[in-house]
């Protein structure tokens, strides 16, 4: 298994619940081994499987919510 890790500054979080929310987003990916969302930094750290799935691929299911993807690094 080949890992990689991406960082996404997201916009709109506003509160512990839309924090969970971008968590739970992320919980449904298959391919995901590990994540922290930081309402504090409007950040997700994703450390993903990229065998199973893409950075763009991450990005795409968080754009798909009400929340907004900033930048990634």
């Amino acid at each position: 298994m080949q890992t990689k890790t991406v960082h996404i500054q997201i916009e709109g979080m506003s509160c512990g619940h839309c924090a969970n929310f971008i968590h739970r987003t992320l919980d449904e990916l298959d391919g995901i081994v590990e994540k922290e969302v930081s309402l504090e930094n409007a950040q997700a750290s994703v450390q993903y499987d990229d065998s199973k799935i893409t950075a763009s691929a991450i990005v795409k299911a968080i754009d798909e919510t009400h929340f907004k993807v900033a930048g990634i690094q």
